[in-house]
């Protein structure tokens, strides 16, 4: 799980308005999570939401501190709409050694909760790894 040293506000509008301003700052929050033994994964699914028409700066901060040379990564997301927008030639350039998988699984805000478990395992199940 990406987290990051200062926390987001439970509350909607206070994390939309500092993903707004991280956004707008082009910013790279410190990360409080990391991962210890990443030369043991050869996948690595990566979710996120759709802030501004991309991905928000924590996941920048994740995929710029770890090297994913020859690993797949699978991306996943919610959005209000717009899909993945940029996300995908983002992450392949940042990871450009990197496998990147250029359709993901990816569901609006309004049906995550419409969402089976019986969905995401027809959507892995059918990953061309």
């Amino acid at each position: 799980m990406i987290e990051t040293e200062e926390r987001y506000p439970a509350d909607y509008d206070a994390t939309d308005r500092q993903g707004a301003k991280e956004s707008k700052e082009n910013s790279r929050p410190k990360l409080a999570s990391h991962i210890e033994n990443v030369d043991e994964y050869d996948t690595v699914y990566l979710g996120f939401p759709n802030w501004y028409y991309g991905m928000p700066m924590a996941v920048y901060s994740f995929l710029e501190e770890y090297d994913f040379s020859g690993k797949t990564i699978i991306p996943f997301i919610t959005s209000g709409g717009s899909g993945f927008s940029d996300a995908i030639s983002e992450i392949q350039s940042i990871q450009s050694d990197a496998t990147v998988l250029p359709e993901g699984y990816k569901v609006t805000h309004s049906k995550v909760s419409d969402v089976t478990f019986e969905d995401v395992e027809e959507w892995i199940n059918g990953l061309n790894k």
